[in-house]
């Protein structure tokens, strides 16, 4: 997919076989928290709990939780395919882009919405906004749900900072603490700027995950379960879609309060209020906040992945000075580790064609992830001109230097350089 005009060959057919096998195990995985629901509707008779469970059953539970994560995994395979790699194969990440992060985060917005959305019938958008209550009793029950969150979520990031301070937990490190949220979210206003950011995570996010969870999961799961078990299990798999474990007591209260609060007001205008609400002050925090410690943020670029992941977690200043120095000196791996900081934003202002100067430097030094990384920016043309035949050679080199993420690229790097090659002839 990286070149998608490059002629097809026989050996791509596995490769397209291996992502079909992928999206059905997504299709599959529903069944995990659907099968339990359906035992419970074959023990007991059939209830509804209210008017909006009526509306939704299992069949619609597994088709909105499938394409969700269909949704997410094309995403990941089109714009993060280096990092879905190393999931599978269980190989430690490597670094992905801030562009990459950028366009993945408001892909998988984008497509997780028209996921949702199909499943709806006209009836459907008039529940959405309907609400019995006044909007004075909507603000202060949203206000008290806000405030009650955020005490549950201050309080699990400061015990697990205390963990990890004290070393009785040296898994939930200052980079890893909900970095996956927090740096989507920092790439894209990076990328496309913060008021990019506010719209997708304060409004689109929001309106389909209400939809999804609080509306067809809650509602499909309370036709044969008491409510209060119904709400428990869609927090639960709330919380769970979203794979911060620290974060995890938040959001489940974030979940058990907005099923909650769409069951009492009879819609789900309360619901998609407290979470825009939550949603809208966390990513003012990230965007424009001094930094949380426990999240390894500090806008003054104190923190990069790499310098946290070592046993020194040596400040990046430090650290790029470090890098600097070495690359100076003619080290080829330290010119790579300085022009991933430049491409990622790490530790100083995001720029691409220092970036590539740098990659070029360590390529020449026979650095495999500079040729690599060299590679992709030539092929995308990000930081320098777009030159398919200079990147094919570039992902030779890094092959030969023996970068596995380069070997996949190769073969259709080379036909794309061919191929502009013969373009350029007369």
């Amino acid at each position: 997919m990286a070149f998608p005009t490059a002629p097809w060959h026989a050996r791509d057919a596995g490769g397209l076989a291996a992502l079909l096998a992928l999206l059905l195990v997504q299709c599959l995985l529903p069944l995990l928290w659907i099968l339990p629901i359906h035992y419970a509707a074959l023990v007991r008779p059939a209830r509804v709990a209210d008017a909006t469970a009526a509306r939704w059953s299992l069949r619609h539970l597994w088709g909105v939780s499938a394409a969700m994560l269909s949704t997410q995994l094309l995403t990941m395979y089109l714009f993060t395919y280096d990092r879905l790699h190393d999931i599978l194969v269980g190989q430690a990440g490597v670094a992905d882009g801030q562009l990459d992060l950028a366009r993945y985060f408001v892909a998988v917005v984008i497509g997780g919405s028209l996921s949702v959305l199909p499943w709806l019938r006209a009836g459907d958008y008039g529940r959405i906004v309907r609400a019995s209550w006044g909007p004075m009793r909507v603000l202060v029950m949203v206000g008290a749900s806000l405030l009650a969150v955020i005490v549950i979520q201050a309080l699990c990031s400061g015990i697990a900072y205390a963990l990890h301070m004290s070393g009785k937990n040296d898994s939930l490190t200052p980079a890893s603490v909900g970095l996956t949220s927090i740096e989507l979210v920092r790439a894209t206003a990076r990328v496309y700027g913060p008021w990019m950011v506010f719209p997708l995570v304060a409004f689109v996010v929001p309106v389909y995950e209400e939809i999804a969870f609080r509306s067809v999961f809650l509602g499909s799961a309370a036709r044969v379960l008491p409510f209060a078990w119904a709400n428990v299990l869609q927090a639960g798999l709330f919380a769970a879609a979203h794979g911060e474990v620290v974060h995890a007591p938040g959001l489940v209260a974030l979940g058990l309060l907005t099923g909650w609060l769409a069951r009492r007001s009879g819609g789900l205008l309360p619901a998609i209020g407290l979470h825009a609400s939550m949603n809208l002050l966390a990513s003012w925090a990230i965007c424009f906040g001094p930094g949380c410690v426990a999240h390894g943020i500090n806008d003054a670029g104190q923190a990069s992945e790499r310098a946290a992941r070592t046993a020194h977690a040596a400040r990046v200043e430090t650290a790029m000075q470090q890098y600097r120095k070495g690359c100076d000196a003619g080290d080829a791996e330290d010119c790579s580790d300085l022009g991933w900081c430049y491409e990622a934003g790490q530790g100083a202002k995001t720029d691409l064609g220092q970036a590539a100067h740098l990659y070029a430097k360590a390529c020449d030094h026979d650095s495999a992830f500079g040729c690599n990384s060299l590679c992709t920016l030539y092929r995308d043309g990000h930081g320098t001109r777009r030159d398919a035949a200079l990147a094919a050679a570039l992902c030779s080199k890094a092959c030969d230097l023996g970068s596995v993420h380069a070997i996949g690229r190769t073969s259709t790097a080379s036909v794309e350089g061919l191929r502009a090659a013969s373009s350029a002839s007369p």
